[in-house]
């Protein structure tokens, strides 16, 4: 469990979060339905039983409960594209060799703005870490991979259904 300072960054961090959507440059309603899932998913990072769900692995999960939005960088950035809807989305990845964090992180680029929207950048900032999104490069391959194994597992728990969304979407052109 994470002290009162850590519990302050966290939720000083969720605020910057939902002003990084503010700053997209997406419609109202999409600006709207965008902080709603970053709302849902940064508080769902805090409970014992997203981490059990979607980790499965009781010393996997445990390691996640360091930092609270640890670990979560591909499974919440592909979930959230997905719902959103994957035409305005990529998907990047920084890997380990590419910035002194010395871990891969995952995050997202809205494509008509160029603009970034990191869910867990946190997980860096809390220890100082400043990302270098610039070295990050589009893993666009890894979507329909995280969407099929732990992805789904992280949607669902949180209430999503991705395939319905997927499908919802592509009706949509999205």
């Amino acid at each position: 469990m994470l002290d009162k300072a850590d519990m302050e960054f966290y939720r000083k961090a969720t605020l910057n979060v939902l002003e990084q959507i503010n700053s997209l440059g997406m419609n109202p309603e999409d600006t709207e339905k965008a902080k709603n899932l970053a709302s849902l998913f940064r508080s769902a990072f805090k409970l014992n039983v997203v981490k059990k769900r979607t980790f499965h692995e009781p010393e996997i999960a445990a390691a996640k409960s360091i930092y609270d939005s640890l670990g979560f960088c591909r499974i919440s950035s592909v979930v959230f594209m997905t719902a959103m809807g994957l035409a305005d989305w990529d998907l990047m990845f920084i890997g380990e060799e590419d910035w002194y964090g010395k871990k891969p992180h995952h995050y997202l680029r809205y494509r008509p703005t160029g603009k970034i929207l990191d869910l867990t950048y946190d997980q860096f900032a809390h220890e100082n870490l400043k990302i270098p999104y610039e070295n990050g490069h589009i893993a666009n391959d890894q979507i329909y991979t995280t969407i099929m194994s732990d992805g789904k597992d992280f949607a669902k728990v949180v209430g999503l259904d991705i395939i319905e969304l997927l499908k919802q979407n592509s009706m949509r052109g999205k």
